[in-house]
């Protein structure tokens, strides 16, 4: 069994998470995401402190605002971990240029995406930047991202609401839970809002993660995972992201403290590695009622 005290900025914690890297806000900055449960604060926390998100304000985030197609190139660029060549002004869709005063930021992005293979256009030589996407389209988006197109297309699927192309899309993104799990159709021709392509972009993060390794947030006296389940050998990195500090005890298996007496503050991290099957629980000694499950099998 391996443990390490690591002590560094919360933007070099989500670095080796997300790669790109910005100090930016939280999630408390917003006023729209108040009233997110924990855990859904902490998958916003990360890629917001990651650069990948933004705000629409300085207050706002626009979480249920409508996303168009060159913020999804932007996300995924960098989810992928794409190399982006930010000198880059020319483009080779006809209608992405950096004049583009509300979407010419993208164009490096999405020439990353095309270069990639994750996009061709929307048709011959053109992107269509500041185009709507569909739910159905996002969920063959963030399919192809994770490099699993021809899955999708050996599935089948039957709802109403999805065009006949998207069927085996929307399937694979369910069954992958890149979608939050919601009763009734999927409506795959709505329009996709930013609340779901965060949630979604995150998912895939996830699932493009080394082997072997996963992060639980801390954040409102909470842990961001209340169970959690890995196979031996896994890393779990658990990174406090409030102001107040916090330890990582398990009995008989680790404790931070030995570390960092003082214990973990905002932006510092505690990873274990679990190499041993079995039930433990995790918790904080300065704040007993804050607990997790982490069992090994």
């Amino acid at each position: 069994m391996k443990k390490s005290l690591s002590v560094l900025f919360s933007a070099t914690i989500v670095l080796s998470m997300f790669s790109s890297v910005a100090l930016s806000k939280t999630s408390a900055d917003f006023t729209d995401l108040k009233d997110l449960d924990t855990a859904t604060k902490a998958k916003f926390d990360a890629m917001i402190n990651a650069g990948i998100f933004n705000g629409v304000s300085d207050t706002t985030f626009g979480l249920h605002d409508e996303m168009n197609r060159a913020q999804f190139a932007k996300v995924a660029a960098l989810i992928m971990n794409l190399e982006i060549n930010k000198n880059l002004n020319t483009s080779s869709f006809t209608d992405v240029s950096m004049g583009d005063r509300a979407n010419g930021y993208a164009l490096p992005y999405i020439e990353a995406l095309k270069a990639a293979g994750v996009t061709d256009g929307y048709g011959e030589g053109i992107y269509n930047p500041a185009g709507k996407v569909t739910k159905e389209q996002l969920a063959a988006f963030l399919v192809r991202v994770l490099g699993k197109d021809a899955d999708a297309k050996g599935k089948t699927y039957t709802d109403k609401t999805v065009s006949d192309w998207a069927q085996g899309y929307v399937a694979l993104s369910l069954e992958l839970k890149l979608f939050p799990a919601a009763e009734g159709s999927f409506g795959g021709i709505s329009n996709a809002t930013r609340d779901l392509l965060l949630l979604g972009a995150y998912e895939v993060k996830q699932h493009l993660m080394p082997t072997g390794e996963q992060m639980i947030h801390i954040m409102d006296f909470a842990f961001s995972k209340k169970a959690l389940t890995v196979k031996a050998g896994t890393k779990v990195t658990i990174m406090n992201e409030e102001d107040v500090p916090h330890t990582i005890v398990s009995d008989g298996l680790f404790d931070s403290r030995k570390e960092n007496s003082a214990g973990i503050k905002k932006g510092e991290s505690y990873s274990y590695t679990f190499d041993k099957p079995g039930v433990y629980k995790v918790y904080c000694s300065f704040h007993p009622f804050m607990t997790t499950t982490v069992t090994v099998k």
